[in-house]
């Protein structure tokens, strides 16, 4: 098993057991998960993003993007817990699709972590600024902003 492969199978544990005790750290209180749609790292490029209840909460994003299917597993806190403001600030921690290359006849894409800060308001907007981090092969130039931005629609939740 390679470096990545078991990176992504710490994450996709790590996620699974805080989406388990989310209810603890959350207080409790039963909450509904969150499904949204959108553009970015954390919507697996064009798509989806689902993530459960709590304060700190696994997240998980599936799309499109050019060459394949965009994929995302993480980790999300909110800095206030949820249901107390119109407002919350957030970080979030993932693995998965962050870079697309483009071979001249065809695209391909790469793995690695990215980190993001952003916000979610009552109103079901979301948006994150995201840093990727990934080794872009020799040869390939990163194209675009060091810095990423994120803008989706929950849909439930």
């Amino acid at each position: 098993m390679s470096r990545n492969q078991r990176v992504a199978v710490a994450l996709v544990a790590a996620a699974l057991v805080v989406g388990l005790a989310a209810p603890a750290i959350g207080g409790g209180e039963k909450q509904s998960s969150r499904l949204g749609i959108g553009l970015g790292i954390p919507y697996g490029g064009v798509g989806l993003n689902y993530e459960t209840a709590g304060q700190a909460v696994p997240t998980l994003g599936l799309g499109y993007v050019p060459g394949g299917v965009g994929w995302n597993v993480g980790l999300r806190y909110y800095l206030k817990p949820p249901g107390t403001t119109n407002i919350n600030w957030r970080i979030t921690a993932f693995y998965g699709v962050n870079t697309i290359l483009d071979t001249g006849s065809e695209y391909d894409t790469r793995t690695g972590v990215s980190l993001a800060i952003g916000v979610k308001n009552a109103k079901g907007f979301d948006a994150d600024l995201v840093i990727p981090f990934t080794n872009v092969p020799a040869g390939y130039e990163e194209a675009g902003a060091a810095l990423k931005l994120s803008l989706g629609w929950r849909i439930s939740g």
